[in-house]
């Protein structure tokens, strides 16, 4: 019987950088390993803090910049033996926090990532 494990990673690189050696060593040992990331939505034209986001790492305005982490995401989950499984969560800068201050602050009224939305987005997952 193959054994399975499940990494709930918030944003992308999380489990990366959180917990890389403990996946890599499962992969190694034969369980099927799946990374699953919330927040990778793509939003396509980016404004404010979100798009200052994207320009202060030097990519352009036009830039998919979700696409290209998503991708990174997938080269790291590659080395580490595991699969990587993006959800269609947008961050919190595409979510209305306009600054870096306001990421660690209790969530506004107006963020639309209620814990319904992310309760769908992982049932799935942890369904099979």
């Amino acid at each position: 019987m193959t054994r399975r494990a499940l990494a709930l990673s918030p944003h992308l690189d999380d489990a990366a950088f959180s917990l890389g050696g403990a996946l890599a060593r499962m992969a190694r040992d034969g369980w099927e390993v799946v990374v699953a990331t919330v927040f990778t939505a793509t939003v396509p034209a980016p404004t404010g803090f979100a798009l200052a986001c994207q320009l202060d790492k030097g990519l352009p305005p036009d830039a998919d910049y979700m696409a290209i982490r998503r991708a990174e995401d997938e080269a790291a989950c590659a080395a580490l033996g595991a699969r990587a499984l993006h959800l269609p969560l947008r961050e919190a800068p595409h979510r209305g926090y306009h600054s870096a201050t306001a990421l660690f602050q209790p969530p506004h009224d107006g963020d639309d990532a209620a814990e319904h939305d992310i309760r769908d987005a992982v049932a799935p997952c942890c369904a099979s």
